[in-house]
């Protein structure tokens, strides 16, 4: 009698702690997307009064799935090309201080970032919102990550 007792114990836990809902596995897959913007590729928008370096770039790797059940993350390379190359994860923000016998100037350059569907757009913003047509930013070198 034990025995059946048991075998009905573990019946009805197997099938109490069993569902009918498929699962589908997001985020066992993982895709690296490099990508580069040019100086010459970043143009000045405003937000109100407040200006700020723009591009978009292309990214059909970002399509309707990873948007909606996966997740990106972008990276920032720094000292690219040199012997202590690294990334820095967006938003990468820079402070810069500028010594001279007439005052000393202190900035902040931000690097952040958006996507949707087919797109990544990056932004840099100046905190002494000092931006000309003339002073644009370098060229940046990014690194998606995309994962689903």
């Amino acid at each position: 009698m034990k025995k059946y007792l048991l075998v009905f114990v573990l019946t009805v836990l197997g099938v109490g702690f069993s569902g009918c809902e498929i699962t589908e596995n997001y985020g066992t897959q993982m895709e690296i997307v490099e990508i580069t913007v040019d100086s010459r590729d970043w143009r000045i928008e405003y937000d109100g009064d407040t200006p700020y370096f723009v591009c978009d770039k292309s990214a059909p790797e970002i399509d309707n799935t990873i948007f909606r059940r996966g997740s990106v993350m972008a990276y920032v390379y720094v000292r690219p090309g040199e012997q202590s190359e690294g990334l820095t994860p967006l938003p990468y923000p820079l402070e810069f201080l500028e010594v001279s016998p007439g005052g000393d100037h202190a900035w902040t350059e931000t690097i952040s970032w958006e996507y949707r569907p087919g797109y990544v757009t990056f932004y840099v913003q100046y905190s002494d919102f000092a931006i000309s047509e003339d002073f644009r930013p370098g060229t940046k070198y990014f690194r998606l990550v995309l994962n689903w």
